[in-house]
């Protein structure tokens, strides 16, 4: 797995209304630097639900001038069933080969952002980042 960089949740109890990505508050976010081209495994957890049927609300991941995860999708059904607590997991790779390649030396900050359909309130619960070494230097 590596070596851990960083590890940080929360539980912001945040409803999101915006149709553009926004970063919850408080924040579920990390920075770091690095001293050395690194490979990194960003892991980005949520725990959320819409409140509207038939709507969607989103997380996703975001190193900050880099790059974000896919989002992550909560809701969508036609029932009250998709007003449920869901749980959702993405992962974002800095490495050669990877959706980002390995990190040159400088800071970094990760953090955690949602957004929700027009109409539609998503409630995000809580959720945290991690962030492991898997690499340091070049492969």
């Amino acid at each position: 797995m590596g070596n851990c960089l960083a590890i940080v949740g929360g539980s912001p109890g945040n409803l999101i209304t915006s149709t553009s990505f926004v970063t919850l508050s408080p924040t579920i976010a990390l920075s770091f630097m690095l001293s050395y081209p690194t490979g990194v495994r960003f892991s980005c957890f949520a725990n959320a639900k819409q409140t509207v049927a038939g709507k969607v609300g989103y997380v996703r991941l975001n190193l900050v001038g880099q790059g974000t995860t896919g989002n992550l999708e909560f809701g969508g059904g036609p029932s009250n069933n998709s007003h449920d607590i869901t749980n959702g997991y993405a992962e974002l790779i800095c490495a050669p080969g990877g959706s980002i390649g390995t990190l040159a030396v400088g800071s970094y900050a990760a953090q955690m952002e949602a957004s929700a359909d027009s109409g539609d309130t998503l409630f995000v619960v809580g959720g945290y980042i991690t962030a492991y070494v898997i690499s340091p230097a070049a492969f």
